[in-house]
């Protein structure tokens, strides 16, 4: 059977059962946004993720916003486990046509995002590539399992949060692909623009849940939010149901799904790209939370609540879920 015919889901599920752990490996392979290994008394949480040209860089994107993107997709991860970040590693694929002074502003952009995010670019390697790649590798620490941040932690009767408003993003590539529709002020294009090449890791508002230890939920919407929610919903097994009247879109992506197709922002859903969090937890919880996030400098958005019914409903209505795959596309 050709990958094409599986999907990216099911082969990493096909590669990652029955792989090799020693009693050190907390949290195995394909479970949830990282890996763990016990240290000690600590959780080290390590995550990997590699990506290509031009299928995440499309062709205008800066070299810095390159750098920053690889760099903020694994530390995004770690945010999602809520791990402290302590090192990042990025393998470069160079094609040798390329100046040099662009790859240099590739890794100018990482480093930024390091400094940033207070996590150290501890180097990686370079070799000769076809087409410009770059593999992360992040490392972070948790004080224990209890502080770690799981996909399994789901609960019936939970409240569903997120850090921050969906689909700003993926309007935002669309633009810089010259995809857009009708005409918006040069402003909002900038801010949507923005929201693409100059993402965040929810490092922060990920910590504040985590020191909390109070059995959390979490991931990072990269894929999508309905796409994200299956994933919790299979880890944990139980559904989720969204509210439309709740759910958190900038005047900016309401301004532009409008413009595409004359219709609410809800279609913005099935992209990713945001690396906000999705959150599930207690319902008395929630106001701690909250107030844990924002002294963080974050915010907490509740946009639903868990279900025993395992499905994703969008009000009452089920959703039936899409998602990018690069095997099936």
């Amino acid at each position: 059977m050709k990958l094409s015919q599986l999907g990216e889901k099911r082969i990493v599920e096909a590669l990652a059962r029955g792989l090799y752990a020693s009693s050190s490996l907390s949290i195995p392979a394909g479970l949830d946004d990282a890996a763990a290994i016990r240290h000690k008394d600590s959780e080290l949480v390590i995550t990997s993720d590699i990506m290509f040209a031009p299928t995440h860089f499309p062709l205008m994107m800066p070299p810095e916003a390159i750098g920053r993107k690889v760099a903020v997709a694994n530390l995004s991860d770690l945010a999602a486990m809520g791990a402290e970040p302590l090192a990042l590693l990025v393998a470069f694929g160079l094609p040798p046509a390329m100046e040099f002074e662009f790859a240099r502003r590739i890794s100018s952009g990482i480093d930024s995002a390091c400094r940033e995010h207070g996590c150290s670019f501890a180097g990686g390697d370079t070799k000769k590539a076809d087409i410009l790649t770059l593999c992360g590798s992040a490392l972070g620490v948790c004080s224990g399992e209890k502080e770690m941040l799981r996909r399994s932690n789901a609960r019936p009767g939970d409240v569903l949060c997120v850090t921050g408003n969906l689909g700003d993003a993926y309007c935002g590539c669309q633009i810089l692909l010259g995809k857009a529709k009708g005409e918006m002020d040069g402003k909002a294009k900038e801010r949507l623009i923005s929201a693409f090449t100059n993402p965040r890791a929810r490092l922060k508002e990920g910590r504040a849940l985590a020191k909390l230890r109070s059995g959390i939920a979490a991931m990072d919407i990269t894929d999508g939010l309905f796409a994200s929610a299956l994933e919790l919903m299979n880890a944990s097994g139980c559904g989720f149901k969204f509210e439309s009247k709740k759910l958190p879109f900038s005047a900016e992506a309401k301004k532009f799904a409008h413009l595409q197709q004359h219709a609410s922002p809800v279609r913005l859903l099935e992209w990713g790209e945001d690396y906000e969090l999705l959150v599930s937890l207690r319902k008395k919880d929630f106001g701690k939370a909250k107030k844990a996030v924002e002294a963080a400098g974050g915010k907490l958005v509740a946009i639903g609540e868990t279900v025993k019914d395992k499905r994703i409903f969008l009000d009452d209505e089920p959703v039936d879920v899409h998602s990018y795959d690069a095997f099936l596309s």
